[in-house]
């Protein structure tokens, strides 16, 4: 449903303590996009790199306002591998590492699993 978003916070090896990175997935016009959120330090200072690397993999990058927040919005298919790149290729983190999730409009069950 429109508007309905998950926040996926990673904190890197090599991060300070409350300097994670966030990653946040929304619906905006009927399309599911993954969203830069320029808070914290390390989600403002990696903009440019992660704006280079989503459109060299093809994905559209533009940057908007909401709720007196900037970020990037970007979409195209396959929006979750570009998550899992960021998080793996990009900040290295291991498989190991806990997410923790936020989620707005819908409920998670992390216990279930698809049949």
């Amino acid at each position: 449903m429109e508007g309905n978003r998950s926040v996926l916070w990673i904190s890197p090896r090599d991060a300070s303590v409350g300097d994670g990175i966030n990653l946040q997935y929304s619906i905006d016009q009927g399309v599911v996009g993954l969203d830069w959120v320029l808070v914290g330090s390390r989600n403002v200072a990696d903009k440019s790199k992660i704006a280079e690397m989503a459109a060299a993999l093809g994905y559209q990058v533009e940057e908007r306002e909401r709720n007196h927040l900037l970020h990037l919005r970007v979409t195209g298919q396959g929006i979750s591998e570009l998550g899992m790149a960021i998080i793996r290729d990009f900040y290295n983190v291991s498989p190991a590492t806990e997410i923790r999730m936020i989620t707005e409009g819908f409920k998670w069950n992390p216990h279930a699993h698809w049949k």
